[in-house]
């Protein structure tokens, strides 16, 4: 069924699966919540 949203996949060589939004030495802890806030914004779900 399709939903309208528009994917975006990216593949991270250090950060895991699972790992929450804590923050570690990975460089991804501190760049995932933006990214998946960005997302969100870009489709509709939260305000710009």
């Amino acid at each position: 069924m399709t939903r309208g949203f528009r994917v975006d996949m990216r593949f991270n060589a250090k950060g895991g699966h699972a790992f929450g939004i804590r923050t570690t030495p990975a460089p991804i802890t501190r760049e995932w919540p933006g990214i998946v806030k960005k997302w969100l914004q870009n489709n509709g779900v939260l305000a710009q």
